[in-house]
């Protein structure tokens, strides 16, 4: 990790539930385990579910180091940019805001973020509106979040929507011609 990059400590307090959480598991497998040896098979059932349990937290501990890996990148990549160590974590605070109350992990909204500063979006409210609204896209949209996010990137490297980033989001179930031709007070044989 680069210096003056930090982590948002609720990460690091969820590696160590992740963490405490994981040695429990496997102490009470563990324990399972013996008691089955003791009194025969009739406990092999608990031994599957504590092994079930086990390997669902390692897919959690797993996503949580993707995600743990998404910030760190978009981080670099800030970093790369120029920003300085207080710029990147009011970028990061923007990200946050963005998937607050959805679906969405900071991790993804992290690589969007330094997407959307590297194709020139502002740093504050207009990069807060514009995670925003990639979220709130996505959730109707029942997409992920990056992919939105590499639709609406097109968008803003180019400075304009093409029929081609716009019929993306329309075969998402983005009613995107419709909102756009009452934007613009015409219909939608206009637009299209």
């Amino acid at each position: 990790m680069a210096k003056g990059v930090t982590i948002p400590i609720v990460y690091k307090a969820d590696l160590k539930g992740l963490d405490s959480a994981n040695r429990a598991l496997i102490g009470f497998e563990k324990q399972a385990g013996a008691i089955s040896k003791i009194l025969g098979t009739g406990l092999v059932v608990a031994g599957a579910a504590a092994s079930a349990a086990i390997a669902g937290v390692g897919f959690a501990i797993s996503k949580g180091f993707d995600r743990l890996q998404q910030i760190e990148e978009a981080e670099f990549k800030l970093k790369g940019l120029g920003h300085t160590a207080e710029g990147i974590e009011g970028i990061m605070g923007s990200a946050l805001a963005s998937v607050k109350g959805t679906a969405f992990g900071l991790g993804e909204a992290a690589t969007l973020a330094a997407n959307a500063v590297a194709s020139g979006i502002k740093p504050g409210d207009e990069l807060t509106r514009t995670l925003k609204v990639m979220a709130d896209t996505a959730a109707i949209a029942g997409a992920p979040l990056g992919e939105i996010g590499q639709i609406m990137g097109k968008v803003q490297a180019n400075n304009k929507a093409m029929n081609g980033e716009l019929q993306q989001l329309a075969q998402r179930g983005i009613p995107i011609y419709q909102m756009l031709a009452d934007t613009l007070g015409v219909s939608t044989d206009a637009i299209t």
